[in-house]
């Protein structure tokens, strides 16, 4: 999904490097209910529109007794795609 985004929004721009950090919140249920960008060195709106997009239709596992979770999560790209957070690209 996250692939798709980038494939379909910066085609024009191959060789383009940067991260989005989108910030949402989840939930006690498990739903996204909101979900917004914080940084985007990418400059892409339609990179940041697709991503919000993707995480407000993610479901988490229902949690009981407990407040709703607010979550930033980094989609960096690289030249050669997108890299999970956590991992660092190969050189």
């Amino acid at each position: 999904m996250v692939r798709h985004c980038r494939e379909t929004t910066l085609t024009k721009k191959s060789g383009t490097a940067g991260s989005v950090l989108v910030t949402f919140i989840i939930s006690p249920q498990g739903d996204v209910k909101t979900a917004t960008v914080k940084e985007d060195t990418l400059g892409d709106e339609a990179l940041a529109r697709c991503l919000t997009q993707l995480v407000k239709q993610l479901v988490f596992p229902r949690r009981a007794n407990t407040s709703a979770a607010n979550v930033s999560y980094p989609f960096t790209f690289t030249s050669e795609g997108w890299l999970p957070a956590g991992q660092q690209e190969m050189k």
